[in-house]
């Protein structure tokens, strides 16, 4: 029993940087003019805080930073800086997920969309502070709204297509894992 969690537990991080990997792909395909607009939503944020907030174990904070660091060097973005705000709103929101087992899904979106509001404006203040130019602030409003507007549709592929879904009081209680 206890190989087969350690097995499904192990095939589901792999799903996870795999699902990463393809996001990742998919950017760095070239795509001509639409190449250069970044009103997509952060696919990979949305879906590594819906995997946090159901299954922790699945995206463990190690595989989110790797996956973050990668991210943030194939996709030509300062190095670490959002891999970083990425590794402490998912450490943030981990943190918070026992409270936000038993709350409905307006108030876990309320609580990602402003953290991650707030990991963009931080970026920005950062990118200000090393004196790199961030992009226009109407690109990255728009990307924000995307990302939060994403979240719902990456939570309901979560749970209903991978069956990723947040523990109940008593399958918690009883797996020691909450």
């Amino acid at each position: 029993m206890a190989e087969r969690y350690r097995t499904h537990l192990w095939a589901m991080r792999l799903l996870y940087a795999a699902l990463c990997s393809l996001v990742m792909m998919f950017h760095l395909l070239p795509l001509g003019q639409l190449a250069t607009v970044s009103f997509t939503p952060d696919v990979i944020l949305c879906l590594t805080l819906a995997w946090v907030i159901r299954r922790p174990e699945y995206a463990p904070i190690l595989l989110i930073a790797i996956v973050a660091l990668l991210a943030d060097l194939l996709l030509m973005r300062v190095p670490g800086l959002w891999a970083a705000l990425v590794v402490l709103l998912a450490n943030s929101i981990g943190k918070k997920r026992r409270r936000m087992r038993s709350t409905g899904f307006a108030v876990e979106w309320f609580r990602v969309s402003s953290g991650i509001a707030v990991i963009f404006v931080v970026q920005r203040i950062a990118l200000s502070l090393l004196f790199v130019e961030p992009a226009p602030i109407i690109a990255n409003l728009a990307q924000f709204i995307a990302t939060i507007a994403a979240y719902p549709l990456i939570v309901a592929l979560t749970a209903g297509v991978l069956r990723i879904r947040k523990p109940d009081l008593i399958e918690a209680e009883a797996g020691g894992r909450a």
